[in-house]
């Protein structure tokens, strides 16, 4: 293919900026050494990153295991554990999260097995069974709810924590060690009688009464028996008795919706449709409660009457994976009319949210973005682009549109070249940061790999390089301290590292704050690796594996296998609609140093940084 060359404003204006940022310690003499540097990623180069990921991971880990456990997760820079907050019942930042039970640990399991550690697998295997009860006193939800991270309009933020990160995480590792072929290693310890299999079953049972089932804890479960008014669930349930709380009947439309992977594969282990039943009953009646104007779902919902409370739609939080699992729905399970949803979502999405988009590679228009409107009216609801909107291009790759997933995945490249961090919002319009905080987050690496596996354009692997290297040098825990040198009486300030890396309070200004997610083991950096460990079993076989929203592994095969031998496949849907393929083709993209039209490049990066002026120009 021709190279073709790059116009001199475009390089100067992406030398200055990759050079102010200081996310890359290369001197570069010339925009010619530049072009060079992006154009190609060398044997030495790729070695160096999956080492460094690799010793992130371990620190990380390490220091959750010497400091933490059982706990939850880590405070980085105090160096202790962090739980369930028994003496302040209503602190829902951590409450709604944590529940006591291993959750860095579980979320981390395949992690550990991806990145070949075997033995580490099997002894973390053993803690999870050896420590894990859900017999706890404690009211956690079925869909996180993040006070501190208002996202959405009420303030309230759902994502189904407990199905993506305890049920996903004791599923996925009960794959891995089932898996005849072991493509991982040898991980199954030879004592292992399907434990993990008994706690996700367990857990599992305990959520229904999220969704008011009748007779509790009588199972299976008849999924008819469905009391609340709408067959929603609520947002929160008590742990260890298994009671649903209706002291709030408002739910996310990602959180609600969002529990087919991991209640369909708990369906195919068990033989057992209830579960898959029951969550695409739910699917199916969100779907139903789109408006009749646009197609377009809100925000949140009252899961007592049915009606919308947030009316904003969008592709970001409160949404995300409520599209996503549509999507992958249809690829891991065959679910064909869950992929005609998905499809049909899609073209209204791109329909009244998306702008100057026809054609990305060639666009003569201005860049293309996905607005948050109000889901009757179609106005426009805000200028703000939130970080979980970041996972859209990866979206959009494993349904097959490499094209505009490039041109998404430039958009929030140039935000987070900002401050080399992703903020939690970014206000187009007044190029500043609403949210200025970044716990870590994983979408952009999550795109990023996916565009070079469906691409294999170098570009990916500097973006995953510079945000591996922006990780290590803002995030890694740190405190600063006077001390007193003795021969010139001198206090000096030094910075004193510390137990792993820590939620950045501010991309501004770098602060810090004492918090490492359990998302930054299982999501950010087992993306990050994936993208630099060409011969990594996932990358081998990656048309057999479906990640979770929590980057939790299912095999594709498997689990259709097992569902096929249930009596009723929840799944199947009319013959008339057409299967969605897991299938990602390459378009022809520029072999140049980006992997887009430069001039469409050059208008990304003005509209990041220039505001909404650019419209008028």
């Amino acid at each position: 293919m021709q190279t073709r060359s790059i116009p001199t404003t475009v390089l100067v204006i992406l030398l200055f900026a990759h050079l102010h940022s200081g996310a890359c310690e290369r001197n570069f003499g010339s925009a010619y050494d530049w072009i060079d540097y992006f154009r190609s990623v060398s044997s030495f180069d790729r070695r160096y990153a999956l080492h460094m990921i690799r010793n992130m991971f371990n620190f990380a880990y390490g220091h959750y295991m010497q400091h933490a456990f059982p706990a939850d997760e880590l405070d980085p820079i105090h160096c202790t554990g962090r739980g369930h907050d028994h003496e302040h019942p209503d602190n829902l930042n951590i409450n709604d999260a944590l529940g006591d039970y291993q959750l860095t640990l579980i979320d981390s399991l395949d992690t550990l097995a991806i990145m070949g550690h075997v033995e580490q697998f099997k002894k973390a295997v053993a803690l999870v069974i050896k420590h894990l009860s859900f017999d706890r006193a404690v009211r956690v939800q079925v869909f996180e709810a993040t006070i501190r991270y208002p996202v959405i309009s009420c303030n309230l933020y759902f994502v189904a924590i407990i199905s993506y990160r305890i049920l996903g995480g004791l599923l996925s590792a009960h794959l891995l060690i089932t898996d005849p072929s072991q493509p991982f290693g040898d991980l199954r310890p030879v004592w292992y009688d399907d434990e993990l299999l008994v706690f996700a079953h367990d857990l599992a049972n305990r959520m229904l009464n999220a969704f008011d089932v009748r007779s509790s804890f009588r199972w299976p479960v008849d999924s008819n028996y469905l009391t609340s008014a709408t067959n929603l669930p609520y947002p929160r349930f008590y742990l260890g008795p298994g009671l649903r709380d209706n002291t709030t009947s408002e739910t996310c439309l990602s959180g609600a919706g969002s529990l087919l992977l991991e209640f369909g594969c708990l369906s195919a282990l068990l033989n057992d449709p209830t579960y898959a039943s029951i969550s695409r009953r739910v699917v199916l009646n969100l779907w139903s409660r789109r408006s009749s104007v646009t197609g377009l779902l809100g925000a949140t919902i009252d899961v007592n009457t049915g009606n919308w409370i947030d009316r904003m739609s969008g592709i970001g939080a409160g949404h995300d994976s409520f599209y996503e699992y549509l999507h992958k729905s249809s690829v891991l399970f065959g679910d064909r009319q869950m992929g005609s949803m998905f499809e049909q979502a899609l073209h209204t999405l791109r329909y009244h949210l998306r702008t100057n988009g026809s054609s990305c590679l060639t666009s003569d228009g201005q860049p293309s973005v996905y607005w948050n409107l109000d889901m009757y009216s179609g106005r426009k609801s805000n200028y703000w682009i939130d970080s979980l909107q970041a996972m859209w291009p990866g979206l959009l790759v494993t349904s097959g549109d490499v094209t505009e997933a490039v041109c998404q995945h430039a958009l929030h490249y140039f935000i987070w070249r900002v401050h080399n961090l992703s903020p939690e919002r970014y206000d187009i319009s007044t190029e500043t940061c609403p949210l200025p905080f970044y716990p870590l987050r994983p979408e952009l690496a999550e795109s990023t790999y996916f565009l070079y596996r469906a691409t294999g354009h170098p570009f990916y692997l500097h973006v995953g390089k510079q945000i591996m290297e922006s990780l290590k040098k803002h995030a890694k825990a740190r405190v600063y301290v006077f001390i007193m040198l003795t021969l010139t009486q001198r206090q000096n300030l030094y910075c004193l590292f510390r137990c792993g890396f820590a939620t950045i309070h501010n991309v501004a200004d770098k602060s810090q704050e004492d918090r490492m997610e359990s998302f930054f083991l299982s999501e950010t950096l087992k993306y990050l690796y994936l993208l630099f460990d060409e011969s990594n079993p996932v990358n081998r076989n990656e048309l057999d594996y479906v990640f979770s929203t929590q980057a939790h592994l299912f095999p594709v095969r498997r689990i259709r296998s097992l569902l096929d031998q249930l009596d009723t496949n929840p799944f199947s849907t009319p013959e008339h609609i057409t299967e969605q393929k897991n299938s990602c083709p390459s378009p022809k993209l520029p072999r140049s140093a980006i992997p887009l039209n430069n001039d469409l490049w050059l208008k990304i990066g003005t509209f990041v940084n220039s505001g909404l002026d650019v419209f008028s120009s």
